[in-house]
């Protein structure tokens, strides 16, 4: 899997289709995650692989926003 291209992916459809009204989780929420998880693997010094799950994790946590509001946990499973 290329995780990378992974983030890239949803990061960018966050950014462009997550509803307006939406004031926390917007893409820039997403991003702030983001860069926290990369601060405390860091810290905790996870790497590798784990390190790219955390991360892809991370970036996908709130993707059930883009089908909707409610029930949003199961629509990001």
């Amino acid at each position: 899997m290329n995780h990378q291209l992974a983030n890239i992916v949803i990061i960018d459809r966050l950014s462009n289709e997550l509803p307006a009204g939406l004031r926390y989780h917007s893409y820039i929420h997403t991003l702030t995650v983001y860069e926290a998880v990369k601060v405390i693997a860091k810290a905790e010094g996870v790497k590798g692989d784990e390190k790219n799950l955390l991360l892809t994790a991370a970036a996908y946590h709130d993707c059930g926003f883009l089908r909707s509001y409610f029930d949003h946990e199961i629509h990001g499973c």
